[in-house]
């Protein structure tokens, strides 16, 4: 595997990550939100590129357990990208639940909140390969 690039469908570029306590803001206060069992999703229709942050309930207690969430979400996104809206602004909550949730339980929950989202949006987001 020493040299291997990772397949380039499968990317999240940093261009395409969330960032700032504004945007946040923005999302969370006149998002829609769509609720998943292990997590919720906030969406801000717009008119760039689909920009997607990444956030852990409070109720998450604990540096090492908030960061696990955390991740195992961002990878979950980034393996399911693909049914979420094209463009606007995303905000993935992580719940308690998706801590001990099994990975294919909370690959199929993130990818439900992505076609919902694009349902939502009024674009279906299509997997072209």
């Amino acid at each position: 595997m020493g040299g291997e690039k990772p397949r380039q469908g499968f990317r999240l570029p940093r261009k395409r990550i969330l960032r700032g306590r504004g945007a946040f803001e923005a999302v969370f206060e006149r998002g829609k939100i769509v609720r998943g069992r292990f997590v919720d999703a906030f969406y801000l229709p717009g008119q760039a590129e689909l920009r997607v942050g990444f956030a852990v309930s409070r109720r998450v207690r604990g540096k090492v357990k908030r960061n696990r969430a955390k991740r195992r979400v961002r990878e979950a996104f980034r393996l399911r990208q693909y049914g979420f809206p094209k463009l606007g602004d995303a905000v993935l909550l992580a719940r308690e639940r998706a801590l001990t949730a099994e990975w294919s339980d909370l690959l199929q929950d993130v990818e439900e909140i992505g076609k919902r989202l694009g349902n939502l949006a009024g674009v279906a987001g299509q997997d072209d390969g």
